[in-house]
Protein backbone atom coordinates (compact mmCIF):
# COMPACT_ATOMS: atom_id res chain seq x y z
CA UNK A 1 0.00 0.00 0.00
CA UNK A 2 3.20 2.43 1.01
CA UNK A 3 3.49 2.26 -3.15
CA UNK A 4 0.03 3.65 -3.85
CA UNK A 5 -0.50 5.89 -1.04
CA UNK A 6 2.63 7.55 -0.65
CA UNK A 7 1.73 9.92 2.27
CA UNK A 8 0.03 6.85 4.51
CA UNK A 9 2.23 5.46 7.48
CA UNK A 10 2.96 2.48 8.18
CA UNK A 11 2.72 0.54 11.34
CA UNK A 12 4.05 -3.11 12.02
CA UNK A 13 2.25 -5.93 12.75
CA UNK A 14 1.87 -6.88 16.44
CA UNK A 15 3.57 -9.86 16.55
CA UNK A 16 3.18 -11.92 20.14
CA UNK A 17 6.60 -13.21 21.86
CA UNK A 18 6.60 -16.71 21.27
CA UNK A 19 9.59 -17.41 23.87
CA UNK A 20 11.17 -20.27 21.16
CA UNK A 21 15.10 -20.26 20.70
CA UNK A 22 16.87 -21.96 17.70
CA UNK A 23 17.54 -25.45 18.28
CA UNK A 24 21.79 -26.23 18.32
CA UNK A 25 21.51 -29.87 16.96
CA UNK A 26 25.48 -29.73 17.17
CA UNK A 27 26.26 -31.39 13.60
CA UNK A 28 27.67 -30.38 10.58
CA UNK A 29 23.90 -30.03 9.15
CA UNK A 30 22.94 -26.56 7.37
CA UNK A 31 18.80 -26.81 7.19
CA UNK A 32 17.36 -24.83 4.74
CA UNK A 33 13.53 -23.92 5.54
CA UNK A 34 10.51 -22.78 3.95
CA UNK A 35 6.79 -23.01 5.12
CA UNK A 36 4.55 -21.76 2.11
CA UNK A 37 1.07 -20.74 2.84
CA UNK A 38 0.97 -20.34 -0.96
CA UNK A 39 3.34 -21.63 -3.13
CA UNK A 40 3.26 -19.13 -5.32
CA UNK A 41 3.31 -16.33 -3.48
CA UNK A 42 5.88 -17.44 -1.61
CA UNK A 43 7.60 -18.28 -4.40
CA UNK A 44 8.34 -22.25 -3.47
CA UNK A 45 9.05 -22.63 -6.97
CA UNK A 46 12.19 -20.73 -7.11
CA UNK A 47 13.26 -22.28 -3.61
CA UNK A 48 13.04 -25.55 -4.27
CA UNK A 49 15.16 -25.16 -7.74
CA UNK A 50 17.99 -23.30 -5.67
CA UNK A 51 17.84 -25.94 -3.03
CA UNK A 52 18.31 -28.44 -5.90
CA UNK A 53 21.49 -26.94 -6.86
CA UNK A 54 22.95 -26.23 -3.45
CA UNK A 55 22.52 -29.53 -2.03
CA UNK A 56 24.42 -30.87 -5.15
CA UNK A 57 26.94 -28.60 -4.23
CA UNK A 58 27.09 -29.40 -0.51
CA UNK A 59 25.90 -32.25 0.80
CA UNK A 60 25.67 -31.36 4.37
CA UNK A 61 22.84 -28.68 3.21
CA UNK A 62 19.17 -30.24 4.19
CA UNK A 63 15.82 -28.89 2.37
CA UNK A 64 13.02 -28.82 4.85
CA UNK A 65 9.91 -27.83 3.19
CA UNK A 66 7.12 -26.97 6.07
CA UNK A 67 3.41 -27.61 4.39
CA UNK A 68 -0.05 -28.25 5.87
CA UNK A 69 1.43 -28.65 9.18
CA UNK A 70 -0.31 -27.24 12.61
CA UNK A 71 1.31 -23.64 13.77
CA UNK A 72 2.69 -25.40 16.66
CA UNK A 73 4.37 -28.10 14.68
CA UNK A 74 5.32 -25.70 12.02
CA UNK A 75 7.44 -23.91 14.55
CA UNK A 76 8.80 -26.71 16.10
CA UNK A 77 10.08 -27.76 13.19
CA UNK A 78 11.32 -23.94 11.97
CA UNK A 79 13.56 -24.18 15.21
CA UNK A 80 15.82 -26.73 14.25
CA UNK A 81 16.33 -24.46 10.62
CA UNK A 82 19.98 -22.84 10.02
CA UNK A 83 18.51 -20.67 7.52
CA UNK A 84 14.76 -19.50 6.50
CA UNK A 85 13.22 -18.57 3.06
CA UNK A 86 9.77 -16.79 3.88
CA UNK A 87 8.31 -15.17 0.50
CA UNK A 88 11.07 -14.87 -2.60
CA UNK A 89 8.94 -13.49 -5.54
CA UNK A 90 5.60 -12.11 -5.58
CA UNK A 91 4.85 -10.26 -2.49
CA UNK A 92 7.79 -7.71 -2.13
CA UNK A 93 7.59 -7.76 2.00
CA UNK A 94 8.61 -9.57 4.97
CA UNK A 95 5.66 -11.66 6.32
CA UNK A 96 4.78 -13.34 9.74
CA UNK A 97 7.16 -16.14 9.16
CA UNK A 98 9.73 -13.61 9.15
CA UNK A 99 9.00 -12.46 12.66
CA UNK A 100 8.85 -15.51 14.08
CA UNK A 101 12.14 -16.81 12.96
CA UNK A 102 13.82 -13.63 14.03
CA UNK A 103 12.37 -14.26 17.42
CA UNK A 104 14.31 -17.67 17.38
CA UNK A 105 17.35 -16.00 16.01
CA UNK A 106 17.65 -17.29 12.58
CA UNK A 107 18.06 -15.54 9.24
CA UNK A 108 15.44 -15.12 6.80
CA UNK A 109 15.56 -14.43 3.42
CA UNK A 110 13.00 -12.60 1.86
CA UNK A 111 12.15 -9.63 -1.23
CA UNK A 112 11.93 -6.45 -0.01
CA UNK A 113 10.56 -4.61 -3.29
CA UNK A 114 12.78 -1.45 -4.28
CA UNK A 115 11.61 1.72 -2.32
CA UNK A 116 10.32 -0.31 0.33
CA UNK A 117 13.89 -0.70 1.84
CA UNK A 118 13.73 2.80 3.09
CA UNK A 119 10.68 1.21 5.38
CA UNK A 120 13.44 -1.68 6.34
CA UNK A 121 15.10 -0.75 10.27
CA UNK A 122 18.72 -1.78 9.63
CA UNK A 123 19.87 -3.90 10.64
CA UNK A 124 16.87 -6.03 10.37
CA UNK A 125 18.89 -9.64 9.88
CA UNK A 126 16.17 -9.78 7.11
CA UNK A 127 18.81 -11.44 3.55
CA UNK A 128 16.75 -9.21 0.63
CA UNK A 129 16.55 -12.16 -2.49
CA UNK A 130 15.08 -12.14 -5.47
CA UNK A 131 14.96 -14.91 -8.04
CA UNK A 132 17.41 -14.14 -9.86
CA UNK A 133 20.27 -14.17 -6.45
CA UNK A 134 17.95 -16.88 -4.09
CA UNK A 135 20.97 -19.65 -5.05
CA UNK A 136 23.91 -16.94 -4.78
CA UNK A 137 22.55 -15.27 -1.32
CA UNK A 138 21.79 -18.79 0.04
CA UNK A 139 25.28 -19.74 -0.49
CA UNK A 140 26.68 -16.77 1.07
CA UNK A 141 24.98 -17.73 4.51
CA UNK A 142 25.68 -21.62 3.73
CA UNK A 143 29.25 -20.82 3.88
CA UNK A 144 29.63 -18.21 6.32
CA UNK A 145 28.25 -19.10 10.21
CA UNK A 146 29.50 -15.94 11.67
CA UNK A 147 27.13 -14.25 9.28
CA UNK A 148 24.20 -16.61 9.98
CA UNK A 149 25.01 -15.44 13.78
CA UNK A 150 24.94 -12.25 13.39
CA UNK A 151 21.95 -11.60 11.10
CA UNK A 152 20.12 -14.00 13.90
CA UNK A 153 21.13 -11.81 16.09
CA UNK A 154 20.22 -8.18 14.39
CA UNK A 155 16.55 -10.00 13.57
CA UNK A 156 16.00 -10.56 16.81
CA UNK A 157 16.44 -7.47 18.16
CA UNK A 158 14.95 -5.98 14.80
CA UNK A 159 11.53 -8.07 15.99
CA UNK A 160 12.19 -6.63 19.62
CA UNK A 161 12.28 -2.82 18.61
CA UNK A 162 9.58 -2.69 15.51
CA UNK A 163 7.17 -5.43 16.08
CA UNK A 164 6.93 -4.44 20.13
CA UNK A 165 3.19 -4.19 21.35
CA UNK A 166 4.00 -1.04 23.14
CA UNK A 167 5.98 0.95 20.98
CA UNK A 168 3.42 0.10 18.06
CA UNK A 169 0.82 1.19 20.23
CA UNK A 170 2.76 4.72 20.87
CA UNK A 171 2.77 5.08 17.28
CA UNK A 172 -1.09 4.53 16.78
CA UNK A 173 -1.56 7.18 19.39
CA UNK A 174 0.57 9.43 17.86
CA UNK A 175 -1.33 9.02 14.57
CA UNK A 176 -4.80 9.41 16.53
CA UNK A 177 -3.42 12.09 18.46
CA UNK A 178 -2.29 14.26 14.74
CA UNK A 179 -5.67 13.92 13.10
CA UNK A 180 -8.01 14.07 15.92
Amino acid sequence: MLEYAPDSIWIPNCIPWHGLEKINRNDSKIIIGHAPTNRFYKGTKYFLEAMDQLKKKYPNVECLLIENKPHKEAMQLLQTCDIVVDSVDVLGWYGVLTNEVQQMGIPCCTWIKHGLEPYLEEPSGIVNVTKDNLKQRLEELILDENLRGNLGINGKKYVEKVHNNKVICEKILSVYDRII
